[in-house]
């Protein structure tokens, strides 16, 4: 929810950084609700299809960390589906609501 960049390795500062942030968050439990799916824009031949809700406050606790990293300013809580190359305008679907109880750092592997 908080992109810090494209790195081979991910420098040994800004892992630090979001480790401080993350043991500093305390918050109580957040209700997550993604109510809609829509491509997301790009530059890319394939975009990403989302299952997409609204972002709500507990972001902020990185940001007032100074946590390096090119969150958007617009950010959107989202599940990515599928990348294709057809745009799908956004269109409200039922609910999916959960409860998140925890926070984690989690590392993706680009292409992988």
């Amino acid at each position: 929810m908080h992109y810090l960049g494209v790195f081979p390795g991910i420098p040994a500062e800004t892992l630090a950084q979001a480790r401080a942030a993350g043991a500093g968050i305390e918050s109580p439990p957040v209700e997550i609700v993604l109510d809609r799916v829509e491509s997301f824009s790009g530059h890319r031949a394939r975009r990403p299809l989302v299952l997409a809700g609204e972002a709500a406050g507990p972001l902020a606790a990185l940001d007032a960390a100074s946590v390096a990293g090119k969150r958007h300013p617009r950010f959107t809580p989202h599940v990515t589906l599928l990348y294709d190359e057809h745009r799908l305008a956004r269109q409200a679907v039922a609910p999916i609501a959960w409860t998140a109880r925890e926070f984690a750092l989690v590392r993706s592997l680009l292409g992988q």
